[in-house]
């Protein structure tokens, strides 16, 4: 089963970096973060390949709807990680899925022709039974826990994209990957929940989890 291409690829051995914003300690930073990132364009196209929709649904589907959450990791013992969060990540494909079908409905009217079927006075709730069954599920709830539980391997988007460890030198965390020696830098900020880290080609804004 097709698993979560990696959007951003997260290298903590770059060139010293410039810092950013004010210094903090070990235990301000201490916690997890998360950030939500937009979908790579194949991963979109897999989800709609799922639903087996025709070319005509897709059309009314918003291809930019899909997103992910990167979590970071920072503990007390100065151990660092970065992961998929796989939960909020189920509720993303699940939010992805519900639009779709919410965008189907809308224009049902135009695919009517497409389902054998007339579909353009149903209520949502008729309708959504209709799509469920067209399917072979039981229920709407059936279909779309389906559609979600098997997206993606959630067992691999699970693993850590990167582990190190790390110590805090002004603005900057010196960052070492597990496995290589060389140390890196990365700029980063504290404003209340918010962390952010400056790389050598762009900033990642975090919201802390609570």
């Amino acid at each position: 089963m097709k698993h979560l291409k990696l959007i951003l690829v997260l290298t903590l051995t770059m060139a010293m970096l410039c810092g950013c914003g004010g210094s903090a300690s070990v235990e301000d930073l201490a916690g997890e973060w998360n950030m939500t990132v937009a979908s790579p364009e194949e991963d979109v196209t897999y989800l709609l390949d799922s639903m087996d929709l025709y070319t005509e649904e897709r059309a009314f589907v918003d291809q930019d709807s899909l997103s992910y959450v990167l979590a970071a990791n920072f503990s007390t013992d100065g151990s660092y990680s970065f992961t998929y969060d796989v939960e909020a990540n189920k509720a993303c494909v699940r939010e992805f899925y519900e639009g779709v079908m919410a965008a189907l409905y809308e224009n049902r009217a135009e695919l009517t022709s497409l389902y054998g079927e007339e579909v353009t006075d149903m209520s949502r709730e008729a309708f959504d039974q209709f799509y469920a069954e067209a399917y072979g599920m039981a229920s709407y709830e059936v279909l779309m826990n389906n559609l979600v539980e098997y997206a993606f391997d959630y067992d691999v988007l699970g693993e850590p994209l990167e582990v190190g460890t790390f110590t805090i030198v002004g603005s900057n965390l010196m960052c070492t990957v597990e496995g290589e020696t060389e140390v890196g830098s990365i700029g980063f900020a504290l404003d209340g929940d918010t962390l952010t880290l400056t790389y050598s080609d762009g900033e990642e804004v975090y919201t802390r989890v609570k």
